[in-house]
């Protein structure tokens, strides 16, 4: 045997070892991945040095997800800082989160559209539910696959996504999708659009929605997060089917699983990807967000996201010539001052700007449909 027959071998083996890994690395990393954080390391003796140096806290919300056609998607998004000089400041720029991605042998780069440049890491070990990558600063990160059931799906055809606003300049908004793409936007403070519009999008956008709360397994989700911190914002997500609440999730300080994170992340920037129509002041748009039912001895909180769907159901009600109803009194604040609409859950009657009344019907009980009105609760001292 020559040694050019050997060196020929040798490379030969080399080159298809090489092509095998580079195509085994491409066929496993598809898929969702998310970061494994892990929380600082501390000392038995009590001693507050920290013996392992904590990651960012934004780390652990971390996520991408490879698709087949070098596509993949940075779950938090891409963002530029960008002057905007007709309000004389500077904002973010929301550019999506999906991006390209290139694997050569163990060797993967992602294109960062917020910096515009190319971000390299070596595949360091890549299994059916495990990813370990190691940057160019010789850090390592590690990364393990999320599994769904992919049968959860058609279990909603609206869904509400609202944030209250905290202690600085979080945005106060709520946005409403269908199934058929049509979008209800409402911004009040620190907005992107302040004020009351419409839009209609793409169906597949709902259905890139519905994908992104499946792999959440919201269905299973508890109704409530809290953080222990005070001053945060808290984002509420009503799913709705057959214009009937199926469910309900409050998230204050983020304290909800990452993968419902990523979720109404995406949506919470919706508005800024297609064309808002403004309405029109009507006495119909109610402006209650802040809101409560109560009669003489019980009272009802509702999340936020519950009393936009509600408010979306009013714009389409019928004005109807019927005696009010003063069963509950629904309370909220607008203009700095108390306001109140009477119903019963079906019929909701309110004084129009004008002073004149007008009693909207619904078509059935809001209140009895969404099982609220086992959820009334005896007033307390808080409650005056």
């Amino acid at each position: 045997m020559t040694k050019s027959f050997v060196f020929t071998l040798f490379f030969a083996t080399l080159i298809s070892c090489k092509s095998n890994l580079e195509n085994d690395n491409k066929r496993l990393i598809v898929g969702d991945w998310k970061f494994l954080y892990e929380e600082p390391v501390i000392p038995k003796d009590g001693n507050l040095r920290i013996i392992k140096p904590p990651l960012s806290i934004r780390n652990k919300f971390r996520g991408y997800e490879f698709k087949e056609n070098g596509v993949y998607d940075n779950k938090l998004g891409f963002f530029k800082e960008a002057f905007n000089k007709i309000k004389g400041e500077t904002e973010s720029i929301y550019l999506g989160r999906s991006s390209t991605y290139k694997i050569k042998n163990d060797s993967l780069k992602l294109y960062n559209k917020s910096t515009e440049k190319w971000e390299s890491f070596k595949i360091k070990n890549l299994q059916k539910d495990t990813l370990e990558l190691v940057d160019t600063k010789n850090e390592s990160s590690k990364w393990t696959r999320i599994h769904f059931d992919k049968s959860k799906v058609n279990l909603f055809d609206k869904i509400v996504v609202s944030s209250s606003g905290c202690y600085g300049s979080c945005p106060v908004q709520d946005l409403l999708i269908d199934n058929t793409g049509k979008i209800i936007f409402n911004g009040r403070h620190y907005a992107d659009s302040i004020g009351f519009f419409t839009a209609i999008t793409k169906k597949e956008e709902f259905l890139n929605i519905e994908n992104d709360f499946l792999k959440s397994g919201w269905y299973n989700l508890k109704n409530d997060y809290e953080a222990s911190h005070t001053d945060d914002e808290t984002i509420s997500v009503t799913f709705i089917k057959n214009n009937k609440i199926v469910k309900t999730i409050e998230d204050y300080g983020e304290e909800a699983p990452v993968e419902f994170f990523w979720a109404y992340r995406e949506i919470r920037h919706l508005q800024r990807k297609v064309k808002l129509e403004k309405v029109k002041n009507t006495t119909l748009l109610l402006d209650f967000y802040y809101a409560y039912f109560e009669d003489k001895s019980t009272i009802l909180y509702l999340a936020q996201s519950d009393f936009f769907f509600l408010k979306s159901m009013l714009l389409n009600a019928k004005i109807v010539d019927t005696k009010k109803i003063e069963k509950y009194k629904l309370k909220y604040w607008s203009d700095e001052s108390e306001k109140t609409i009477f119903s019963d859950g079906r019929f909701f009657t309110f004084k129009a700007n004008d002073g004149k009344e007008i009693t909207l019907d619904l078509g059935f009980n809001f209140l009895k449909e969404n099982g609220f009105l086992s959820k009334f609760k005896a007033k307390t001292e808080d409650d005056f």
